[in-house]
Protein backbone atom coordinates (compact mmCIF):
# COMPACT_ATOMS: atom_id res chain seq x y z
CA UNK A 1 0.00 0.00 0.00
CA UNK A 2 1.11 3.41 -0.68
CA UNK A 3 0.64 6.89 0.12
CA UNK A 4 0.74 10.35 -0.99
CA UNK A 5 0.31 13.10 1.60
CA UNK A 6 0.19 16.36 0.07
CA UNK A 7 -0.30 19.39 2.87
CA UNK A 8 -0.01 23.30 3.04
CA UNK A 9 1.09 24.83 6.26
CA UNK A 10 -2.59 26.75 6.96
CA UNK A 11 -3.72 23.44 7.47
CA UNK A 12 -1.21 22.68 10.69
CA UNK A 13 -2.30 22.10 13.85
CA UNK A 14 -1.80 25.52 15.86
CA UNK A 15 -1.81 27.51 12.55
CA UNK A 16 -5.08 29.82 13.60
CA UNK A 17 -3.69 33.85 13.53
CA UNK A 18 -2.98 35.88 10.87
CA UNK A 19 -1.43 34.62 8.11
CA UNK A 20 1.09 37.41 8.04
CA UNK A 21 2.51 35.57 11.11
CA UNK A 22 3.10 32.60 9.73
CA UNK A 23 4.07 33.53 6.12
CA UNK A 24 8.25 33.33 5.75
CA UNK A 25 9.49 35.63 7.58
CA UNK A 26 6.47 36.07 10.55
CA UNK A 27 6.63 35.64 13.92
CA UNK A 28 5.24 32.24 14.42
CA UNK A 29 6.45 30.96 10.96
CA UNK A 30 9.58 28.52 12.70
CA UNK A 31 6.78 27.42 14.98
CA UNK A 32 4.18 27.13 12.14
CA UNK A 33 6.85 24.76 10.61
CA UNK A 34 7.90 22.19 13.40
CA UNK A 35 3.45 22.26 13.94
CA UNK A 36 3.42 21.17 10.29
CA UNK A 37 6.20 18.65 10.77
CA UNK A 38 4.73 17.06 13.83
CA UNK A 39 1.41 16.61 12.14
CA UNK A 40 2.91 14.84 8.37
CA UNK A 41 5.07 13.24 10.41
CA UNK A 42 2.15 11.14 12.70
CA UNK A 43 0.48 10.90 9.59
CA UNK A 44 3.50 9.06 8.17
CA UNK A 45 3.71 6.65 11.38
CA UNK A 46 0.32 5.48 11.43
CA UNK A 47 0.27 5.14 8.06
CA UNK A 48 3.50 2.79 8.65
CA UNK A 49 1.62 0.97 11.29
CA UNK A 50 -1.36 0.80 8.46
CA UNK A 51 0.87 -1.79 6.66
CA UNK A 52 2.12 1.41 4.09
CA UNK A 53 5.18 0.47 1.88
CA UNK A 54 5.89 3.56 0.61
CA UNK A 55 5.05 7.59 1.45
CA UNK A 56 5.40 10.26 -0.98
CA UNK A 57 5.25 14.02 0.80
CA UNK A 58 4.48 16.78 -1.18
CA UNK A 59 4.49 20.31 1.04
CA UNK A 60 1.51 22.58 -1.08
CA UNK A 61 4.41 25.02 -1.24
CA UNK A 62 6.63 22.56 -2.87
CA UNK A 63 9.94 21.32 -1.81
CA UNK A 64 8.72 21.43 2.27
CA UNK A 65 9.93 24.89 2.60
CA UNK A 66 7.50 24.76 5.31
CA UNK A 67 8.22 21.94 7.12
CA UNK A 68 11.00 21.83 9.55
CA UNK A 69 13.79 19.70 7.74
CA UNK A 70 16.54 20.54 10.61
CA UNK A 71 14.63 18.75 13.02
CA UNK A 72 16.84 15.87 12.96
CA UNK A 73 14.36 13.59 11.50
CA UNK A 74 14.86 10.77 9.11
CA UNK A 75 10.98 10.91 8.26
CA UNK A 76 9.97 11.32 4.47
CA UNK A 77 8.59 14.93 6.18
CA UNK A 78 11.87 15.83 6.09
CA UNK A 79 12.99 14.68 2.03
CA UNK A 80 12.57 16.77 -0.62
CA UNK A 81 9.86 15.37 -3.52
CA UNK A 82 9.21 16.89 -6.59
CA UNK A 83 5.25 17.09 -8.06
CA UNK A 84 5.23 15.92 -11.09
CA UNK A 85 2.27 17.17 -12.02
CA UNK A 86 -0.38 13.52 -11.66
CA UNK A 87 -1.81 14.04 -8.27
CA UNK A 88 -0.52 10.68 -7.18
CA UNK A 89 2.36 8.88 -5.92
Amino acid sequence: MNFFIRTDLEGATGVAEEWSHFSPGGQEHESARRFLTGDVNAAIEGAFEGGAEEIVVLDGHGLLQHSDRGSGSKSPACQRQEDDGTGGA
